[in-house]
């Protein structure tokens, strides 16, 4: 198959198009938000901000700490809870399978 120049063109032409499309969502996603100036924060009975909603675990730094203790870890205390971990997983790796007989109590 020959490739003419329109073809080219169209090529290019459902690319750019394909691309453009693709961007929109990311180009909307940084449109500035109109806030409400009323709005005011949620509170609870005490006074207290309702901090209700879905909240994320992916952080080593507990959400609460006893007092004392700082509000953040230290590169050192990072690279031991990373290195005990590993020893737990590392343990759990090497752990022999259970065996189960067929056919036995599978509890419940």
């Amino acid at each position: 198959m020959q490739i003419t120049p329109m073809r080219r063109f169209l090529a290019v032409a459902l690319i750019t198009a394909g691309c453009a499309l693709a961007m929109a969502p990311a180009v909307t996603a940084q449109v500035d938000r109109v806030v409400d100036p009323n709005w005011t924060v949620p509170r609870l009975p005490d006074g207290s901000p309702d901090l209700q909603g879905l909240w994320g675990n992916k952080t080593i730094t507990p959400m609460e700490r006893p007092e004392g203790v700082a509000a953040f870890l230290t590169d050192e205390q990072i690279a031991e809870r990373n290195r005990q971990r590993a020893l737990r997983q590392q343990q759990q790796d090497e752990a022999p399978a259970q065996r189960y007989e067929a056919g036995g109590n599978v509890g419940g």
